[in-house]
C-alpha cells in the first residue's frame, strides 16, 4: 500500500493545485538565468515558507513544460519536493516563449 504524500510544504489554499514534479518538464531555451547562488537563495525561501504561489505551466506539450517558475521548479527538486501547486494554462509554443 503506497503510502500518502505529504502536502505541508504547499501553503494550503494550493495544496489542491498539486501535481507530481516528475510529470513536468523545464523550459528548455529559458530567457532567464538562474545561477546557483540564486538557486540556493529559493531553496533558503522555500524550506522556510513553502510554496506561496504556483507554478505556471503549459499544459500543451507532453510532458507539460514549467512557463513560469523555472528556478522555483530547480529549488524544489533540489529539496527533494516530489509535488508542487501548478496552475496550468494551454497556449501555443510562440505564446510561451
Amino acid at each position: 500500500m503506497a503510502h500518502p504524500v505529504s502536502l505541508e510544504h504547499i501553503a494550503p489554499g494550493l495544496r489542491s493545485m498539486a501535481r507530481p514534479l516528475a510529470d513536468l518538464a523545464s523550459m528548455a531555451d529559458n530567457a532567464v538565468d538562474h545561477p546557483d547562488e540564486q538557486i540556493e537563495d529559493l531553496k533558503s525561501s522555500l524550506a522556510q515558507w513553502g510554496q506561496l504561489e504556483p507554478l505556471v505551466v503549459n499544459r500543451r506539450p507532453a510532458p507539460p513544460v514549467v512557463i513560469g517558475g523555472n528556478g522555483r521548479l530547480s529549488a524544489m527538486l533540489g529539496l527533494g519536493w516530489t509535488h508542487a501547486a501548478v496552475h496550468e494554462i494551454d497556449v501555443d509554443e510562440a505564446t510561451a516563449g
